[in-house]
């Protein structure tokens, strides 16, 4: 069995900047900076193809920016735009293959408000990055998706409050810690956001976090993979590069929500969340901000 590992302190994917004062992106939280604040900038970014024959990768973030091996670009882009399945449209086919080894640090003036920054304006910067390095232009259109809500189940949550501490290199960047393979997730300290974005890859549709929870929980969620649907995406969090978890064909539609496990057998994701975190996935469609790629090229290697 693969193994992947979801690790927001040590391997990030999972991430106010320059990048949105020239195009607005969807998603973008508000209020994380003041008004007159710098906006945060990349001073050196290092690109590179990566070794065709390098089956995983990750990203990793440094208390100075991101380090990052054998990272497609599609899985930037989502990441930056903070994107479910289906909400990126028109990437070229080399952005869904072609793993990059891509080096990214702040001015050293800047260290302190990056690591102040938000776990989403941190992940933000990889539009920045693709605008600078790979020439990126996109528009942004509304379509209607079909989407699952995470809602409380009744009875309430099944989470315990997490006493683990965030990474301090890390700062307000980390959002917990997610390991596991498929199949089976471990968080500690995670919010559920991070578990939204991470469940959203596995099921392959769009997760809308209306929990209300807002802390930090330690949990193990333990199902049945079903065959072709989802993956070990890891989402916004995983080392995996092409090829492996976080690479191609890790999305396709999801169930019902009506699955009950049956005696003797493991649950099916939707069955397990609701019995072993206290939460439930409910079907639902919404006007979705997808955003379409006008532009992008391979960079200069450097």
């Amino acid at each position: 069995m693969k193994r992947f590992r979801l690790w927001a302190a040590a391997v990030c994917v999972l991430l106010a900047c320059g990048w949105a004062a020239a195009q607005d992106a969807p998603n973008a939280s508000a209020g994380t900076a003041p008004a007159n604040a710098k906006p945060v900038a990349f001073d050196v970014i290092s690109v590179k193809p990566a070794d065709s024959s390098t089956m995983f990768g990750g990203i990793r973030l440094t208390a100075d920016g991101f380090s990052m091996s054998n990272i497609r670009v599609d899985m930037l882009l989502k990441e930056g735009f903070q994107l479910g399945p289906n909400e990126l449209i028109g990437e070229p086919d080399w952005a869904k293959s072609q793993g990059w080894n891509i080096d990214a640090k702040v001015a050293g003036e800047d260290v302190d408000a990056l690591k102040k920054m938000s776990f989403d304006d941190r992940r933000r910067m990889f539009v920045q990055l693709m605008q600078e390095r790979f020439g990126l232009k996109y528009h942004t259109e509304k379509r209607e998706l079909p989407v699952y809500a995470l809602v409380v189940a009744k009875g309430g949550p099944k989470l315990t409050e997490s006493k683990h501490e965030a990474d301090a290199n890390v700062g307000k960047g980390s959002p917990g810690k997610l390991m596991g393979n498929p199949g089976h997730i471990t968080g500690e300290g995670t919010s559920i956001e991070f578990l939204t974005n991470v469940l959203s890859r596995q099921i392959g549709r769009h997760i809308v976090d209306k929990t209300g929870l807002t802390g930090r929980y330690d949990f193990q969620l333990t199902w049945t993979p079903e065959q072709g649907v989802g993956g070990p995406d890891g989402g916004r969090v995983v080392a995996g590069g092409p090829g492996g978890p976080g690479g191609p064909g890790g999305g396709g539609p999801g169930g019902s929500g009506t699955n009950a496990s049956a005696p003797g057998s493991e649950a099916s994701v939707f069955t397990a969340i609701q019995e072993q975190l206290g939460l439930k996935l409910e079907p639902q469609k919404a006007m979705v901000d997808v955003i379409v790629i006008d532009h992008l090229e391979k960079p200069s290697e450097n």
